[in-house]
């Protein structure tokens, strides 16, 4: 029974009003209210109250008690899922970048221009908390910083346990940025580290090759320090600090095909016995295809390798009606940088594919409340890391290993295997 209604039956067996308890415990009126009426989850502290000055037995303490751990172990799920489909949600929107280059200032905009000019290559970005992120200041940097060829490295810190859905934000504005850019980011977390934000003056700066610039919580006063001590301290501190931070974001581009990177980490899955999933803005073809049909192409040959180890991983698969529709559409394999028009009757006996493996290794995602991006796919490798992709490119690849980050998508993906929606399956096959 949940803890609302157990309390509920304790006051009426002791036949107490609401009013002698709010007395006895000192709980405001109106949230008590929303506790007993299970509209607010209380604090232990505020439970233990509630429970000494309604009287309630060992018995009936151990009963609540018990009931309150999985509500909150329950809660906690829910806000990681919860941050999970907003941080899907955030991906597939996009940046708005006539509105985020507005918001990068113009001493700023001037030092990230001199910095890409004069070949500098690098930019550090200091920024304890997230202030400067809900301000979308940040993703104004990352505007600019697109139209040269640097490399960002962005230290962040948090220290509150409930601030995944933050680390979140970080990560899809940093994914935003190296969209069709030449932006190459490295994003730090510094965990558990208090550094304050706010009543700090210049609590964040950003660093470059000639250039100091210390920026207020808002970014309206910008300071540049000249001194050449002062920036080589700042300089020293940064590095220090991006020795003892965890990476939470890796970004690796070269010209080589990505399946053929891919497949290093799909070999060692296997080898490991890790889980896998994909979420895919169109389903996988290599799941869906058989090899039979896939060496009839011209490049057939070449990915029968990589089908079978794809085949081999076992792997969950996630996508939306609307993501097999574009896909039935197309027509054609196009993952990865390979780009094969399909024959009119293999569509038929793909679609027929896809119908059977719905449930089992393929599930749906309800296009009312998940909005895949078009651009990334994402394959999780279980307890270990994401890998974030351009779905039909094979120019580069983001690797992110923090693990708050990779429970939150695999809980996610777990949660969503427990059963596909009817009303999905039923509208996907209408």
């Amino acid at each position: 029974m949940r803890v609302y209604l157990q309390l509920q039956k304790e006051l009426e067996n002791k036949g107490l009003s609401k009013n002698a308890v709010i007395r006895m415990t000192g709980i405001d009126r109106s949230t008590f209210y929303q506790i007993i009426h299970g509209k607010r989850m209380a604090t232990s502290d505020q439970l233990i109250r509630i429970m000494d000055s309604i009287g309630v037995d060992s018995r009936g303490r151990f009963d609540l008690l018990s009931e309150y751990e999985k509500e909150k172990a329950d809660g906690k799920a829910y806000q990681s899922r919860a941050d999970v489909r907003n941080f899907i949600n955030q991906l597939a929107k996009g940046p708005d970048l006539s509105r985020e280059e507005k918001l990068c200032p113009e001493k700023i905009r001037s030092v990230i221009h001199s910095a890409g000019t004069s070949g500098d290559g690098k930019l550090q970005i200091y920024l304890p908390g997230t202030l400067m992120i809900r301000a979308g200041i940040y993703a104004g940097i990352l505007c600019e910083a697109k139209k040269y060829r640097l490399e960002v490295e962005y230290l962040s810190t948090f220290s509150e346990e409930d601030e995944t859905g933050m680390i979140f934000g970080d990560l899809a504005e940093c994914l935003h940025g190296l969209e069709e850019s030449n932006l190459a980011i490295r994003l730090y977390h510094l965990d558990g580290v208090r550094i304050p934000s706010i009543g700090v003056l210049f609590p964040y700066y950003i660093l470059t090759k000639d250039h100091l610039l210390l920026v207020s919580s808002d970014a309206g006063e910008i300071m540049e320090l000249t001194d050449p001590e002062q920036k080589e301290t700042y300089r020293r501190f940064f590095e220090e600090q991006i020795e003892k931070a965890k990476p939470l974001m890796a970004f690796n581009r070269d010209e080589t095909a990505l399946f053929e990177r891919m497949r290093r980490d799909y070999t060692k899955a296997i080898g490991k016995g890790q889980k896998v999933y994909f979420i895919t803005p169109q389903p996988c073809i290599m799941l869906t295809v058989t090899q039979k049909q896939l060496q009839q192409y011209p490049e057939g040959e070449k990915l029968a390798a990589y089908w079978h180890l794809i085949n081999s991983l076992g792997a969950h698969e996630f996508t939306s009606p609307s993501g097999i529709t574009r896909f039935m559409e197309g027509k054609r394999i196009k993952e990865s940088g390979v780009n094969i028009p399909l024959r009119e009757k293999d569509m038929v006996l793909l679609r027929k594919d896809l119908e059977s493996r719905i449930g089992k290794n393929l599930f749906l995602l309800n296009d009312n409340n998940i909005h895949l991006s078009g651009y990334w796919e994402m394959v999780l490798f279980e307890k270990e890391k994401a890998v974030f992709a351009p779905f039909d490119q094979g120019s580069f690849l983001v690797s992110v290993t923090y693990p708050r980050i990779v429970d939150a998508l695999v809980e996610w993906c777990e949660s969503r295997m427990q059963g596909v929606n009817a009303d999905v399956v039923r509208n996907s096959r209408a």
